[in-house]
């Protein structure tokens, strides 16, 4: 079955259907700028990617683009809050991230 854009609604029906899809925290540099301003010092978020069968996909927000937490504890009440309880979590270099973002947005002058 195919899911098209990975929201939270299609999630909870995925779910609701039984099937248990493969939770991975990432921590990557904000895809708009905002969530950074709401922890200041922070210049990293973090997303979820779910992957069923081998295909992953990123959680969505209702605005488009990946959905952003700025704080890990809030990002994993939230999972807790919708009986996920098992995942992986992967840590990034911030430094090594904003170098990386750095680099591409100088390329593109």
């Amino acid at each position: 079955m195919l899911w098209g854009d990975m929201t939270v609604n299609v999630l909870k029906e995925m779910m609701n259907q039984g099937i248990k899809p493969v939770m991975r925290v990432e921590e990557v540099i904000p895809s708009k700028g905002k969530p950074a301003q709401k922890a200041p010092g922070s210049t990293t978020v973090f997303i979820i990617k779910v992957s069923i069968d081998g295909n992953e996909s990123d959680l969505e927000s209702s605005r488009g683009g990946p959905r952003e937490w700025s704080d890990l504890n809030k990002l994993v009440k939230w999972l807790k809050s919708m009986g996920i309880h098992d995942y992986n979590g992967s840590l990034s270099n911030a430094e090594e991230l904003v170098q990386q973002t750095l680099a591409l947005s100088n390329n593109g002058k």
